[in-house]
């Protein structure tokens, strides 16, 4: 029905159903007049904003499609990021007996052993998603960002690396 596509924010099928059905049943069961041949078109021409506005709205930040999806992707990246962040700390040279305070890793001098085109990984938005009153019906689910930044707990790098996390920033 046009609905689908490929980044996985959700498909619009109630914003096309419901106007489908409507259409259906009035070609169903009126007699032929006006109402019969226009209404159809002005509720499939509806169908089509309102999937067009729901693929708007998923692709922002406020709202999602499908819930458990966005949450794990988020997850999954954050977990990606640091171990990429843990790697280049790994391979540090020199720096695995060196000892650090405990801290977040953008406010300690460890960040200098991150080259700047990669700390974009010490910082993430993990994704929280919640039920609306119309997600029923709309399939559209509100959705919050929590700012985190990977925390460094403290003491020789080589010994606590692998004891990093992300924590609200």
């Amino acid at each position: 029905m046009g609905t689908a596509h490929g980044c996985h924010a959700g498909d619009a099928y109630t914003q096309w159903l419901i106007p489908c059905v409507s259409a259906w049943c009035i070609l169903s069961f009126t007699r032929p007049t006006v109402l019969r041949f226009g209404a159809p078109i002005v509720l499939i021409v509806g169908a089509f904003l309102l999937g067009e506005q729901y693929k708007d709205l998923v692709h922002k930040d406020v709202y999602v499609g499908y819930p458990t999806y966005n949450e794990m992707r988020s997850r999954s990246i954050a977990l990606d990021k640091l171990e990429s962040v843990k790697a280049i700390l790994r391979e540090a040279e020199g720096a695995n007996q060196q000892t650090y305070a405990e801290g977040y890793v953008l406010s300690l001098d460890l960040i200098d052993l991150i080259r700047k085109d990669k700390r974009s990984l010490l910082e993430h938005r993990l994704a929280h998603t919640y039920s609306l009153w119309h997600s029923p019906i709309s399939r559209l689910f509100g959705c919050t960002y929590v700012p985190m930044a990977i925390w460094y707990p403290g003491g020789t790098l080589g010994n606590v690396v692998d004891e990093m996390e992300y924590r609200p920033s």
